[in-house]
Formats: structure tokens, C-alpha cells, sequence
């Protein structure tokens, strides 16, 4: 019986379908291709293999990624335009599959520099580190984590009745996304952290009630076309909407409000009858809960 699971099967086909090309790619660039059991990274590589520059590729490795990582070499990481000696790589260490550094063009590298330096970006990071600087001052974390929240909350309520739903440099403008194969902005997020009893009050802190961001996505457009989306954070739950979908989406939540806000009318008008119960009883209750239980059991038991 096969032990393998529906996702490897799924990178088997879609290896199965990009094998040719990638042969024909290795064979223009004077390359073997070996397919083996494993790697120690599980990722294809070339190695020398009898004097001969030989691809070799493992079961586990995603051809298609491969083959697109070939056709990148000499073509900008973030346009995928052609290069030329203007370009500077993109970070150290980043590599083609060939050894060679992945490459950013001058207008790219000019509009990450533009992006990073961004007035509203370098106040932010220099708000970070006042941040930062005043918990390590501070003897009560808590109560300082406590009144800075305060103090954001408050600025924030001032901020969004002054510019009316603006957005930051970041949250509107587009930066490449590697692993996506797209674009995406900043995310806009609520204030309010998440509400997840699933969670501790801790971990919800950690993620907003509601996030969303524009995100483009273009990998291999000539094959899949060019996708906009919003995508839709609501906890730790994502949604993918179309701008039309997202337009529908806001006038349903904008409509909810107002019933939110009656079902919490109704529900404040039946807290004033609410009470906390007895200790005492409560504990009785369960011990009573408790021998009932056990005498089913034990009833059920002498009837087998």
C-alpha cells in the first residue's frame, strides 16, 4: 500500500510535467540532469558528477521552481526585466542554482531605496526605538506596555479621524514578494487585537481582529495571467477577494454594524439581571454530577 500523501503526489506530476523543459534548459547550458534518491537539502543542485557540471535532482525538489530559477539568470529578481551593468545583487548570499548572485536593476534598487527611506518609514523605525529604549528603562513592563497601548490607541483614534481611511507610503505602495511570485503593500490593521478564546489574551495580542492588504499576483503571467486581490485577515483566518468581492464584502460589514450594535443594546438591557452564583452549591452540583456518573458506569458495567 502506497504510504505517499496527495502533496507529493501533486509535486510528482507537476515535476513529471516540467522534466522535459528543464532538460532541454540543462542541455543549452551544457548541463547533465540526474535524477537521484535525496539530497541532503532535498533540493536540487549541480554538482560535478565524472567531470561532467550535472544537475541533480531529487524526488523532493519543485522542478518548476527550478526551471524558472534558470531562466531568472540575467534578468532583475523583482521585474524579471533584462539586466545590465547597472544592476547590483540583490543581497549576500542570495544565489542562482548555478552559483551566480540574484540581481536587482538600478530602477528597482531606486525604488527600494525610495520605499526604505520614506519619511513616514524612518519616523516609524525611530519610534520603535524610543519603544524599545523605554521598556528596557523600565521597571514595570506591564504597566508600561499598559499606557504605551493607551497612548497608541489614543493617537491612533486622532490619526484616523484626521486623515479619513489614509494609508502610509507602505501600505500603498507595491514591493516584491519572493516566495509569492507577486507583489503586495503593508497591511492596515484594526486596533483591536484578536478576540480567539481558542487563545491566551497573550498570544491574541500578537495578531489584529481584522488585516488587509492589496496583493498582485504575476508569477509566470504569460502562463497564469496577472491576479489583484485583497486579501482579508480576520484572526488567523484568510480570505482572498477580488476588488469587486471586497467592495460587497464592506457594505455587508458596514451593514452588520448597526445590527452588532442592537444585539449589543439587547444584551446590555439582560446583563442588569445577571448574577454571580454560589461556591457552595455549585460544588455540591458537580458532586452530585460526579455520582451519578459513576453509578451509570458501574451499573452498565455488572449489566455486560
Amino acid at each position: 500500500m502506497s504510504t505517499s500523501t496527495p502533496a507529493a503526489q501533486d509535486q510528482r506530476d507537476e515535476n513529471a510535467a516540467y522534466l522535459p523543459e528543464l532538460t532541454r534548459e540543462c542541455e543549452q547550458r551544457g548541463l547533465a540532469l540526474q535524477t537521484v534518491g535525496a539530497t541532503p537539502d532535498g533540493l536540487a543542485k549541480i554538482q560535478v558528477i565524472v567531470g561532467r557540471r550535472t544537475l541533480v535532482v531529487p524526488p523532493t525538489a519543485d522542478l518548476a521552481e527550478t526551471l524558472d530559477d534558470f531562466r531568472l539568470i540575467g534578468k532583475c529578481l523583482a521585474c524579471r526585466n533584462e539586466l545590465d551593468d547597472t544592476a547590483t545583487p540583490y543581497h549576500p548570499g542570495y544565489n542562482h542554482i548555478e552559483g551566480s548572485p540574484l540581481m536587482v536593476c538600478q530602477p528597482c534598487r531606486d525604488q527600494q531605496a525610495k520605499i526604505a527611506n520614506d519619511p513616514n518609514r524612518l519616523a516609524f523605525s525611530k519610534c520603535m526605538n524610543a519603544v524599545e529604549a523605554v521598556f528596557q528603562a523600565s521597571e514595570n513592563p506591564a504597566m508600561t506596555r499598559k499606557a504605551l497601548r493607551e497612548f497608541v490607541d489614543m493617537e491612533a483614534s486622532k490619526a484616523g479621524a484626521a486623515t479619513a481611511g489614509g494609508l502610509t507610503a507602505e501600505q500603498s505602495a507595491f514591493a516584491a514578494d519572493i516566495p509569492l511570485g507577486g507583489w503586495m503593500t503593508a497591511p492596515v490593521e484594526s486596533a483591536l487585537r484578536d478576540i480567539d478564546d481558542s487563545y491566551t489574551a497573550a498570544e491574541n495580542e500578537h495578531m489584529p481582529f481584522l488585516a488587509a492588504k492589496a496583493v498582485i499576483t504575476d508569477y509566470r503571467s504569460q502562463a497564469y495571467g496577472r491576479r489583484t486581490e485583497v486579501w482579508l485577515d480576520y484572526g488567523r483566518t484568510t480570505g482572498t477577494l477580488t476588488p469587486a468581492k471586497a467592495r460587497d464584502v464592506l457594505a455587508a460589514m458596514a451593514g452588520f454594524c448597526a445590527q452588532f450594535e442592537a444585539v449589543i443594546e439587547l444584551a446590555e438591557h439582560e446583563a442588569a439581571s445577571d448574577f454571580e452564583g454560589d461556591p457552595e452549591i455549585a460544588a455540591a452540583d458537580r458532586e452530585a454530577e460526579d455520582r451519578s456518573i459513576r453509578a451509570t458506569t458501574e451499573a452498565r458495567r455488572a449489566a455486560a
